[in-house]
């Protein structure tokens, strides 16, 4: 691969790992959309960092991407949204914040409110055919991370149960599926999640855990710390992603 997609590569897998997140989006003919960490083109492929891998697609059968405009296009509506005294967004419900933060877009099947109350709420990451399992795993307990934290730090919810579903999107044949056997569900409330993240990490409160990074000129808020970066995105550090998940559904 050239020097710039091999640097590309490089940055947005620092970003990730490190806190500082570009909003970028895949937008394909069919009209499916994915949401990126970064996005950007070499050759006659779109590349684009999903899940926590780099992913490539044929821009045969891609319709457009982008990276700022969905960023100056989130932080101006997250702007609009009521600001907690430590700079998080608040919301009144988990789905508007998942509408808002675009995450897991609920359009094309990634968020479903499965119960009210008490709350339960599946989210699916999305795959390619080819992940192995450990990326799949990874992937579910990296968007149970998501559910879970990102509820309680945006929302007033005391408990809520997060099932999550990979979603296997293939390219060629632009057909979706749910891959069942990955299923992963947990149930946790505010005090056991917010026990363990402090275990670990020199915070105080969930709002702790995000912070408003600049990227392009663009400020954007509601981004992970460097610290819980570590955790969410990779099992390289103590305690790593998976022991953490696994100590949350205990």
């Amino acid at each position: 691969m050239k020097t710039k997609s091999l640097l590309m590569m490089v940055a947005v897998f620092l970003l990730a790992m490190f806190g500082t997140s570009l909003a970028g989006s895949i937008r394909f003919k069919d009209g499916n959309t994915i949401q990126t960490l970064g996005t950007w083109e070499e050759g006659d492929k779109v590349y684009g960092f999903v899940n926590g891998q780099v992913k490539s697609f044929p821009k045969e059968d891609v319709e457009s991407w982008s990276d700022s405009d969905v960023a100056e296009s989130v932080a101006s509506t997250r702007d609009e949204k009521t600001q907690a005294s430590n700079g998080a967004t608040q919301f009144g419900s988990v789905q508007e914040m998942i509408d808002n933060f675009l995450d897991y877009p609920s359009s094309n099947g990634r968020f479903i409110l499965l119960q009210q109350s008490p709350l339960h709420i599946q989210l699916s990451p999305l795959v390619v055919p080819g992940d192995t399992v450990g990326v799949v795993k990874d992937s579910v307990n990296m968007t149970l991370l998501y559910g879970v934290y990102r509820a309680f730090i945006h929302t007033p919810v005391e408990r809520i149960k997060v099932t999550a579903v990979p979603l296997e999107y293939n390219i060629k044949t632009k057909r979706e599926r749910y891959l069942l056997p990955y299923q992963r569900t947990i149930t946790v409330n505010r005090e056991k999640a917010l026990a363990l993240v402090k275990k670990y990490l020199p915070v105080k409160s969930f709002a702790d855990l995000v912070t408003t990074t600049s990227t392009g000129g663009i400020k954007l808020s509601d981004q992970w710390i460097k610290e819980w970066s570590r955790v969410y995105y990779s099992n390289n550090e103590y305690p790593g992603q998976r022991r953490f998940v696994n100590e949350l559904s205990e």
